[in-house]
């Protein structure tokens, strides 16, 4: 929904600029297995525990870069401030 939507809008300019840098942005998924469950409290540590690689990533991206190149560092900024609400909101549902 409205989320993805967000979500997509953000990453874009970081595709855009991993482009111009003559790199190619790619979307790998994890190497963990999706955990199947009706338990919403499993559900909602195996979303955590995303959030809180996700926040990791962008933060070690972030120290990378050291703003060298500021229209890529600003949108993984922007990602990273999503993925800390995300994980905010998580730790308070659990």
């Amino acid at each position: 929904g409205v989320r993805l939507l967000m979500r997509r809008a953000k990453i874009k300019p970081v595709r855009d600029a991993i482009a111009r840098l003559g790199g190619v942005a790619v979307t790998e998924r994890a190497a963990e297995p999706i955990q199947h469950t009706t338990d919403y409290r499993l559900m909602l540590e195996e979303v955590l525990k995303t959030e809180r690689q996700s926040v990791a990533a962008c933060q070690g991206i972030l120290s990378l870069l050291h703003e060298q190149d500021e229209e890529l560092y600003d949108g993984i900024e922007e990602i990273l401030f999503a993925e800390e609400r995300s994980r905010e909101e998580l730790l308070q549902l659990t």
